[in-house]
């Protein structure tokens, strides 16, 4: 068994729209997140950020790949995805526009 079939066995709620999602870092900065959580304060630091500052989260890791990066810590040479249990909550949907 790997560590993410370990996790995954309890199931998603679905009444939180639970997903599984990646976020992509440096060791130390998954080391961080790890210990402290996400801080809005370093939202974007890496690579900035395209909407506003945020968590940016991706379901595939192909995508998530794209922000790990390397540092010169314990693990140089190495970069980092963080699998991360997510409550995505209510979604609003429009389905057409609101010319109000």
């Amino acid at each position: 068994k790997t560590l993410f079939v370990d996790v995954a066995e309890g199931g998603l709620d679905d009444s939180i729209n639970e997903f599984f999602l990646m976020h992509g870092s440096s060791p130390a900065g998954v080391i961080g997140i790890s210990n402290d959580g996400f801080r809005r304060s370093l939202a974007g630091t890496n690579a900035g950020s395209m909407f506003t500052a945020g968590c940016y989260l991706a379901e595939c890791c192909s995508k998530a790949d794209e922000y790990a990066r390397t540092d010169d810590t314990f693990y140089e040479g190495l970069c980092a995805i963080l699998l991360c249990r997510t409550a995505c909550g209510q979604l609003f949907r429009v389905l057409k526009p609101d010319d109000e």
